[in-house]
């Protein structure tokens, strides 16, 4: 019989990811299904992400940017498909690029918040 850590490593993950614009814009419009990342979080398949929307600061910092400095406030929560592991394919050791498929888009931050909490 399983015990309960061999139960809870069997229990997909739930990922909050901070996600650069563009690239969280072409994953939005379904223009790409596809996440390539550092393997920090021994992502697995059927595992889940949170893909929030983020703006990284430029060299000036202006509090009236356009478009904003920050996290914008869209999510997006996918799951993976399919997971190609580094080391192999010439993909670097350590990183992963991921099939993603789109579950759920929210506008703001607020209207993720029941699938954010844990």
């Amino acid at each position: 019989m399983a015990g309960v850590s061999d139960v809870e490593q069997c229990l997909p993950s739930v990922h909050e990811l901070k996600t650069w614009a563009d690239p969280f814009d072409a994953m939005w419009l379904a223009k790409k299904g596809f996440e390539f990342r550092r393997n920090d979080r021994d992502f697995h398949l059927g595992d889940y992400l949170l893909l929030k929307e983020w703006y990284p600061p430029s060299d000036t910092v202006d509090i009236m940017a356009d478009p904003p400095v920050g996290y914008s406030g869209r999510v997006i929560l996918a799951r993976v498909h399919y997971i190609l592991l580094g080391g192999q394919f010439g993909l670097p050791e350590g990183y992963c690029i991921m099939q993603l498929k789109v579950l759920q888009k929210f506008e703001n931050r607020d209207a993720a918040k029941d699938v954010m909490q844990p």
